[in-house]
């Protein structure tokens, strides 16, 4: 019986968000209460022995309160879903602005977390994409007997 190693990898696409005050935007006091990503694919069941991944779709909603700010501020919440899929968003913030669907231009990738930038103004919400990588979490091991 010799050592078993197990290699995980990432089969979605982790979303990231950073919200930025922009011209004519206060620099700070209005926060997003709620980010709804509009018809995202995410897991429902993961076949072991195969990796694949069936899917559900759904609006997921990150809710509370996300500041606005002049230097930007990220939302701590990566949700992860399926790449490849369109991504739009919706946002209201505080002070009972909304913001409707916004389309943001990207090509998610299976294992990349890609950091989107909203930029308030008075009018809308422009976006920005960057990739930024995961962090290696720890190791792990295990003796089977």
């Amino acid at each position: 019986a010799g050592a078993l190693s197990f290699v995980f990898n990432h089969l979605l696409t982790q979303l990231q968000f950073k919200l930025v005050a922009g011209a004519g935007y206060p620099a700070s006091g209005v926060n997003v209460t709620s980010l709804v990503i509009k018809q995202q694919k995410t897991p429902a069941t993961l076949d072991l022995n195969t990796s694949s991944l069936t899917y559900t779709t759904k609006d997921l909603t990150l809710s509370g309160t996300f500041p606005i700010l002049t230097a930007g501020s990220t939302i701590n919440n990566y949700p992860m879903v399926k790449s490849g899929e369109a991504l739009t968003v919706a946002v209201t913030t505080s002070d009972g602005g909304t913001y409707p669907e916004s389309t943001i231009s990207v090509t998610t990738e299976v294992g990349k977390s890609h950091l989107i930038t909203l930029t308030f103004t008075p009018k809308e919400i422009t976006s920005s994409i960057s990739v930024t990588a995961w962090q290696t979490g720890g190791t792990g091991s295990s003796t089977l007997q």
